[in-house]
Order: C-alpha cells, then structure tokens, then sequence
C-alpha cells in the first residue's frame, strides 16, 4: 500500500544514542513495508527520523500490564511502555510498542496471502545495508516467537552506537491473518525490558485481517 509522504521532523537532541538509532530501525521496518525506502525522500526521512527523544530505562512493569484487544489482534504489554497506532497503514494493521528508552517492538497485520520470507528478507537485507543504524551485523535463524513455535525469522547481532544490540524480524500466519514482528533490543538493558518483550509475545493472539 501507498502511504503519503511524512510531514517533515524537527530533530530535537538527544543524550542516547542508542534509542537514538533504535528509533530508526522502527521507522525502517515501517518503510520497508510500504516499499518507500528505495527513493531518495525515504532515506533521507530515516536519518531525519533518527534523531529521536531521550527516556530514562527502567524495568518493565508487568505486574500491571496493558492489554489491546482488537479485530485484527491482541496482546497485552507492560504497564510502563506505550502504545501507539499507526493509522497509516489502516484500522488495526500496525503498532508501535515502545520501551523507556531500551526498545520497541512493531508489529505489522496483514493479509493471509502475504508472502512473509520475502517480505522479511528484504527488511533484514535493508537493516544490513545501512551501516548507520547497525554495524557489523551477523544474521541468525529465528524459529519461534513466544507461544508461537511456528514463527520463522532473523535476528541481526551486531552493534548499534558501539554497543551490542539485536534486530529481531519475525512473521508468522494462520488461515484469517498475517503478521510480521520486529523487535529491537539492546543487551545492556536486556534484563528490563526482557520481561516485556516475553508478556508481548506470550500474549499475542492473531486475529482476521482482511484486503
């Protein structure tokens, strides 16, 4: 789908540049979607976007988490972490679940046709072109995500502003929907925000997600 082009970004500082880069990767993920990477605007709109605010780390709170219940999906997520709709891409078809600060995971619905190993290879063949957001990147097979042992994808090792962080790109499909996840996390802050990035993908429940 065709999405119209982004409004232009101030680019505030910030004093971390992990999230920093972080945010970029989300909005990768994002573009690789809607097929607006390859021209120039889109490129450039990902090193604008890269500039993104600074939050203090803090452990996920799970004992009082949020829960999103939908048409197309489900999941509930750390009461601490914030939700955010993307209704670019329609009703109930994207969501940015970002961490203080340690990581996000966006979670992309799409139709049961979709073909999910093309669609996941070009988004970690585009993350492994673009030296800016994650260096020296090492892929690695992916086989489940949560309670979903029939989820297949990539996870990138690598570093991201000289410290080791993981791009983890994931999909899997049933016979009403699609899905692709990509989570971004960084292994100084592994031991807050893994306890989140768990209650996400043990709870998510995959809806109908129609043309």
């Amino acid at each position: 789908m065709d999405l119209p082009d982004p409004p232009p970004r101030a680019a505030p500082k910030s004093a971390k540049l992990p999230l920093i880069i972080g945010g970029g990767l989300l909005l990768a993920c994002a573009l690789c979607l809607v097929g607006i990477w390859q021209n120039e605007f889109g490129r450039a709109f990902i090193e604008g976007f890269a500039t993104g605010a600074f939050e203090k780390a803090a452990p996920a709170d799970v004992r009082q988490p949020k829960t999103h219940s939908g048409s197309t999906c489900s999941f509930r997520y750390p009461g601490n972490w914030d939700l955010a709709p993307d209704p670019d891409f329609g009703p109930e078809r994207a969501f940015d679940i970002s961490a203080p600060a340690q990581g996000s995971v966006n979670i992309y619905l799409l139709p049961p046709d979709t073909h999910l190993p093309t669609m996941v290879e070009a988004m970690v063949a585009e993350f492994e072109s673009q030296p800016l957001l994650i260096q020296n990147p090492r892929r690695h097979p992916l086989r489940g995500w949560g309670s979903h042992e029939e989820a297949e994808g990539v996870e990138l090792r690598g570093l991201m502003a000289l410290m080791p962080a993981r791009i983890r790109v994931a999909s899997f499909a049933t016979e009403k929907g699609a899905v692709v996840i990509c989570e971004i996390r960084f292994d100084e802050d592994e031991r807050m925000a893994k306890p989140g990035f768990d209650l996400i993908a043990e709870s998510f429940e995959l809806g109908e997600v129609k043309d």
